[in-house]
């Protein structure tokens, strides 16, 4: 029998002395609105990454990063005009390579980081609505992009263990004010292998819809991984019933790496598809990747199609949806293990249509980690790329902005 349970040890509520973020204000007239489509870097002698960005109502960026010096991660939080210049910046010193966020269907916003249970929540003005930190997310922890789920709450997957004979994992839930409110433990029994990864997708109020990765062989981490989708119900107090998983084939694995759930509650993921581990422990990503919708009530596919997109190799990141309900996926793509990246963005309509499919050749070495659609139709993206010629010593973080047509160079 299943019941709902908290988790984990006593919540801490982090008190940051500096102001992380101030209320945006207007800086310029309406006139000057969305007139420039440019790339942005932030760089230094260490490694750099964007991981997340959001712009306020008046067009102030709010991105999620990264910084790497001294082998201390930090998760940089930094402030932005509408035309790319920096206004503010700060750091916090986690121990984490991985920031990340979500735009909520409300219209704010949460940035986090995936290794180490921190995030915070701010209005579509960017003010701070509240922060979690929960000191029992150590590294080996990993997060998944929130969501806000019907109930009004925020919801989010937590694994740990990943690479542990032991584990557990839950999907969590925190009050509006990102108090935490309750979490529901996912059981390696019940899914029959290891999970290493959910992701929350939805709560009906009976019935808790997660999807996922798991090693198929429990404890064997160099065997394939496979995605699934399962759900718990709560009003019947039955286990996680598997719905569905994507068999490896000739020791490849299909990874979860994102998903969206649509406007009329379907579920769209977006997976990693192809990949192998080699004996060594190295893996090699694969020529494709996949997309699946479900229907509202998580019973039905609608469809499951694979996409290529020219180069050999192909890491998709995130998939977010545009205002006219077609997505977004972006990533990163090569000709083969070491060889130079490029980022990518590829258009797919809500019937799983392939519309556009750009790789952003001028971008040398580079990776879009997020990118979303503006109200007006132009796109921003976050990532990092080699910009001054310091590949052995890592990357710099870039802000991209291209009009509707995905061009950036004007």
């Amino acid at each position: 029998m299943r019941t709902k349970q908290k988790y984990i040890v006593p919540l801490v509520l982090t008190l940051i002395s500096a102001v992380l973020f101030g209320s945006c204000k207007k800086d310029y007239s309406e006139a000057d609105d969305y007139q420039t489509y440019y790339l942005k870097s932030f760089g230094s002698n260490n490694n750099e990454g964007f991981g997340f960005l959001n712009a306020c109502k008046d067009g102030h960026l709010y991105t999620g990063g990264w910084i790497s010096t001294d082998s201390i991660q930090y998760i940089l939080q930094m402030d932005y005009d509408r035309f790319g210049k920096k206004i503010n910046s700060s750091q916090l010193a986690f121990e984490s390579p991985s920031a990340y966020g979500s735009r909520l269907s409300d219209g704010t916003f949460i940035l986090g980081n995936r290794g180490y249970d921190w995030k915070a929540r701010f209005d579509a003005d960017g003010k701070k609505m509240g922060e979690f930190e929960d000191p029992s997310g150590g590294y080996n922890y990993w997060h998944t992009r929130p969501i806000l789920l019907e109930n009004g709450q925020i919801g989010y997957g937590l694994s740990n263990g990943i690479t542990s004979s032991t584990s557990q994992s839950y999907l969590v839930e925190l009050n509006g004010d990102m108090t935490f409110n309750t979490g529901y433990p996912v059981s390696d029994q019940d899914m029959d292998g290891k999970v290493l990864q959910v992701m929350y997708d939805k709560n009906d109020g009976n019935v808790l819809s997660f999807s996922g990765n798991m090693y198929r062989n429990p404890w064997d981490f160099s065997s394939p991984i496979v995605a699934f989708t399962a759900r718990i119900d709560l009003v019947n107090q039955m286990n996680s019933v598997l719905r569905f998983a994507i068999p490896a084939d000739s020791g490849q694995s299909t990874y979860v790496v994102d998903r969206v759930v649509t406007n009329d509650g379907s579920l769209v993921q977006l997976f990693s598809s192809g990949f192998y581990y080699l004996t060594n422990g190295d893996s090699r990503c694969g020529s494709y990747f996949e997309m699946m919708k479900w229907s509202e009530d998580r019973q039905t596919v609608h469809w499951r199609n694979k996409y290529s997109i020219g180069l050999k190799m192909v890491v998709p990141y995130a998939m977010t949806q545009t205002n006219q309900g077609d997505f977004i996926i972006v990533g990163s793509t090569r000709n083969g293990q070491g060889d130079t990246r490029y980022p990518f963005v590829v258009k797919i309509d809500k019937d799983g249509n392939l519309l556009e499919n750009k790789i952003f050749f001028n971008l040398f070495d580079g990776t879009f980690r997020y990118g979303y659609q503006e109200s007006n139709g132009d796109f921003y993206f976050a990532g990092e790329m080699e910009l001054f010629g310091k590949k052995s010593t890592g990357s710099d973080a870039i802000i991209v902005k291209t009009d509707a047509q995905l061009n950036f160079n004007k």
